[in-house]
């Protein structure tokens, strides 16, 4: 017997694959990424050109855990492309903290 809302979820997941929203995803992450880790990485040479030093503090701090928690995130792609359910979850819990210390 098929449980209940399977043929539901099913049909779904065509319409959905259909719609290519994971290449899509895909395509949009790896801007992000890019333009992201670009800025963070040439935010602080600009302070340190500009004065000699960087500051310690919730500033430099904040945009270098955005920095490693967005590499951490994009480095599941391949597990998740394979199904994993634990790095998808992964994926968007470290994403959901990226955006918390984003705003």
């Amino acid at each position: 017997m098929v449980p209940y809302g399977f043929h539901f979820r099913f049909e779904e997941r065509k319409e959905l694959v259909k719609g290519s929203y994971r290449d899509k995803h895909f395509n949009a992450g790896s801007i992000l990424l890019a333009f992201g880790v670009f800025e963070s990485v040439g935010g602080g040479l600009n302070t340190w050109f500009r004065t000699g030093k960087l500051f310690p503090g919730p500033h430099l701090f904040a945009g270098a855990a955005i920095t490693v928690l967005w590499a951490a995130a994009a480095s599941l792609t391949p597990a998740m492309q394979k199904g994993s359910e634990t790095a998808r979850s992964l994926h968007i819990a470290l994403n959901t903290i990226n955006v918390l210390l984003f705003v």
